[in-house]
Order: C-alpha cells, then sequence, then structure tokens
C-alpha cells in the first residue's frame, strides 16, 4: 500500500490558503461601504454629546458624516442646514435633530 506524498499534502495545505486569501479579498472588497445605523447613531450621538457639553457653541462645525448619518437616521432632509451646534434649519433645528435622533439635548 502506497501513502500520501508529503509534497501532495504540502501543495494541498497551500491550495486552500490561497483559495482563502482570494475569498477574503473578494469579501472585503465587495462590501458595503455605507454605515450601519448603529454606526450612524454612535457617530450622531459623540456629535450632539458634544455640542451639548458646549453649551451649543456655534464654533462647532458639523461634519459632513454627521449630516448623512442624521439624514440616515430620520429619514427627511433636517439636517441639510446644519452647519455647527448653534445653527441650523431653524432655531432649534441642531436641538431638535439631536433629540429626535439620540435622545441627548
Amino acid at each position: 500500500m502506497k501513502g500520501i506524498a508529503i509534497q501532495t499534502i504540502l501543495l494541498l495545505l497551500v491550495g486552500i490558503l490561497v483559495v482563502g486569501i482570494i475569498v477574503y479579498l473578494v469579501y472585503s472588497y465587495t462590501r458595503s461601504s455605507t454605515l450601519s445605523k448603529t454606526e450612524c447613531l454612535s457617530i450622531v450621538t459623540n456629535w450632539c454629546t458634544t455640542c451639548m457639553v458646549s453649551n451649543w457653541n456655534e464654533n462647532i462645525d458639523c461634519p459632513q458624516d454627521v449630516k448623512d448619518c442624521g439624514k440616515m437616521l430620520l429619514n427627511n432632509d433636517w439636517w441639510d442646514n446644519n452647519d455647527d451646534c448653534a445653527h441650523g434649519t431653524d432655531l432649534d433645528a441642531i436641538k431638535t435633530d439631536c433629540r429626535v435622533t439620540t435622545g441627548v439635548g
């Protein structure tokens, strides 16, 4: 009876390793780059908390990722004109947006 050669076993292991790497690379490059609702809620909550702690200081700009996440969480355009912690679409837009999306405010 003949056994399986060590060279065959090593080639099989190398083949499995290469296939695993290819599958991982394909998966990592084809995943969606959009943020989940949980990640967005974390981003918006962090920014709203920063605004609240700063007493809604107008010098703290609203980053684009916060605006994008705020719109995704609320399914509307409330965050379009929120430029900083103190200015929004109306007098209390930022406080309203933060209260609705995160409960902070």
